[in-house]
């Protein structure tokens, strides 16, 4: 069985992203010999269309791509190993008091968030939150840095949560 990852961009992907985001973090993926697909945060149907069949899955986003990175997972029936998001953004419409539910079939959510609202107007401070009579774990990181902070100290400790969850299977 091959492990899949969804990694998704935020509102301005692909024209904002830097080599060092989303895909240097993909080329990390794909050297362990993963199945990794790169899209905007908006991509739902080609985000379903790739996750489909068995294997350990995993959700990574940036901003909006990590709101949509904890709300993707519940559009399919089977268990999602890992949820990562890197400073979710509190305008997301599925930000409900600076808080983004994480779907009910996830095992383990991780969300880096810059706790100083001034440092990124609000785009990266919101925070993953368990659905309820979910067994979700959720774990909410502070970090300050520049939006959306998808490299460095955070792509590094994301990525190795999410392959050590991968890799439990």
């Amino acid at each position: 069985m091959k492990i899949k990852i969804v990694l998704m961009g935020g509102m301005g992907y692909p024209v904002t992203e830097t080599p060092w985001g989303m895909p240097r973090l993909k080329s990390r993926f794909e050297a362990l010999g993963y199945e990794v697909l790169l899209v905007n945060w908006a991509e739902r149907q080609q985000v379903y269309n790739f996750v489909q069949g068995d294997g350990p899955l995993a959700y990574l986003g940036d901003s909006l791509g990590a709101g949509s990175a904890a709300q993707y997972p519940g559009d399919i029936k089977r268990p999602v190993q890992f949820v990562g998001g890197f400073q979710p953004s509190e305008y997301d419409a599925r930000s409900r008091n600076i808080q983004i539910t994480v779907a009910g079939n996830c095992e383990l959510a991780h969300a880096v968030f810059d706790p100083w609202w001034m440092d990124t107007a609000g785009l990266g401070y919101a925070r993953y939150a368990r659905a309820a009579d979910s067994k979700t774990i959720v774990l909410n990181t502070e970090h300050r840095g520049a939006h959306p902070d998808d490299w460095g100290w955070s792509q590094d400790l994301l990525y190795h949560h999410a392959v050590s969850q991968l890799e439990k299977k």
